[in-house]
């Protein structure tokens, strides 16, 4: 309605990846409770894939070459190849910080899971076909973000050229590649 269109806050991409999270250590959002215990992300206690995919149709890289914009450029994430319309779930317990439409990337979801190994981390998920939650939300590991979308010249798919789920992760505020903490 309409009072809900004036309520919503207009972010930059920075803002919406960088920000901060408001009350995340009141009791009932204190995300850090239900993070998974782990030594250390790098080894045996990695997270499950955020979709079944069939392959990574395009590899986090410093220098990759954009195939809607025709140039070299950085992808600060992992393009997943799925079917139109698979389930993304989070891999770890977060806050839902932004979850909207960007430009760019169609429908987007950002996360934020709090404090792992002294980093915070936030997870973004985008060309999403439908988005299941909220900004504020909190929600649960495993719990639904939306349907994977990307196909070209569909609602929220962006510049997006097939069906797939381009997925990143941001340890306070810098771009890693996101397969480095999925389990194999």
């Amino acid at each position: 309605d309409k009072k809900d269109e004036e309520d919503k806050e207009e972010l930059t991409p920075a803002e919406i990846l960088y920000g901060k999270v408001e009350d995340k250590n009141s009791e009932d959002t204190n995300i850090n409770a239900d993070i998974d215990k782990r030594k250390d992300i790098n080894n045996n206690d990695k997270w499950e894939k955020p979709v079944n995919y069939m392959r990574v149709s395009s590899p986090y890289s410093p220098n990759r070459y954009h195939p809607v914009e025709h140039k070299y450029k950085k992808h600060d994430g992992v393009d997943l190849a799925v079917k139109q319309g698979s389930n993304i779930q989070i891999p770890a317990s977060g806050i839902v910080e932004f979850a909207g439409e960007q430009k760019g990337y169609g429908y987007v979801v950002v996360i934020n899971h709090g404090k792992i190994n002294g980093k915070t981390v936030k997870t973004k998920y985008a060309h999403l076909s439908k988005i299941n939650v909220r900004k504020g939300e909190n929600i649960k590991k495993g719990g639904s973000v939306g349907l994977s979308g990307g196909q070209r010249g569909t609602k929220g798919a962006g510049t997006s050229t097939g069906p797939h789920l381009h997925f990143e992760v941001h340890e306070n505020g810098i771009p890693q590649n996101p397969m480095r903490y999925l389990k194999n």
